[in-house]
């Protein structure tokens, strides 16, 4: 989309390209479209619409902003993600550029060089640093701007699914409508929803004394896709706003990055995850914008 169809479009009646509109701002906002940006988000009442329109605002505001002093959004945690979005994309691709060949050359000559190697200190440090460069190619996908596609829901849940390399005696129901389209970023969204998915299996693994069980749904509203995956673990260890944070994991072994990785991939679609503790375990969902007026073929 060029500068001047998003200018004509970001007025449309229309809500899908309204929102095409509002996702064009929400990266190439120019300092001249501050106030009419601000003006449109006030009148705007999609929520969708209105958070694209907002990130636009708070990227152009953030730059002039004191040190120390909060954004003028109403939502500065949308302002500090969008930030940060593209702070950890030229970041971590430097870093991995410098590093990656590092790990793999001692991934190589380290079992051949370290005496009783499957044992050692060394291959548990390597192993974690492993992980954290693992994290940071994540971090690329998950904070690029999205490429929004039509995708079935139902086949990607099926796919993930049956991707799972082990779910021992775990009964997983999925309950979601097939052919299911959506728009979304099919890398973000899967690896999204990978994260929820992989932490509810491992939440189950261990339980003893009950049947062991992940259930999988998707639906929409008015304005939104909505998709959760609920498991009957033991729960949540630790505040959900903490587990979301980089480096935050309740379980040994783990980087840490995995749930604020699905979070950020979440934001760069200008959709959100959320995760609260169940009656009988945790509950982690995902919401995004609804392009489709009927979504269910």
């Amino acid at each position: 989309m060029t500068r001047k169809e998003a200018l004509e479009r970001i007025y449309a009646p229309d809500t899908e390209i309204r929102l095409e509109a509002a996702r064009f701002f929400s990266t190439e906002a120019l300092t001249e479209d501050a106030a009419m940006l601000r003006q449109l988000e006030k009148a705007e009442t999609v929520p969708w619409i209105q958070r694209a329109l907002r990130i636009g605002c708070d990227r152009l505001a953030a730059p002039d902003q004191p040190m120390g002093e909060k954004p003028a959004s109403e939502d500065a945690s949308e302002t500090e993600a969008s930030i940060y979005s593209k702070v950890v994309r030229d970041v971590s691709s430097r870093i991995l550029h410098e590093i990656a060949p590092l790990i793999g050359g001692l991934m190589a000559s380290a079992p051949a060089e370290v005496g009783n190697y499957d044992a050692s200190q060394t291959k548990r440090l390597i192993t974690q640093l492993s992980l954290r460069s693992e994290a940071l190619r994540n971090m690329r996908t998950a904070t690029a701007t999205p490429k929004f596609d039509e995708i079935d829901l139902a086949s990607l849940v099926a796919e993930l699914v049956a991707a799972q390399p082990d779910i021992g005696g775990t009964e997983i129901i999925i309950t979601g409508p097939e052919q299911f389209l959506v728009s979304a970023d099919e890398a973000q969204l899967e690896m999204a929803l990978s994260n929820g998915l992989r932490n509810a299996l491992e939440a189950v693994a261990a339980q003893v004394g009950q049947r062991a069980q992940v259930v999988i749904s998707w639906g929409y509203t008015a304005h939104e896709n909505w998709l959760f995956v609920k498991d009957n673990g033991p729960g949540l260890t630790h505040p959900p706003a903490e587990l979301l944070q980089d480096g935050i994991s309740s379980k040994v072994g783990h980087s840490g990055y995995g749930l604020s990785l699905a979070r950020e991939a979440m934001v760069s679609m200008q959709g959100e995850l959320l995760l609260r503790p169940d009656e009988d375990g945790t509950h982690f969902e995902l919401r995004w914008y609804r392009k489709n007026e009927n979504p269910i073929c």
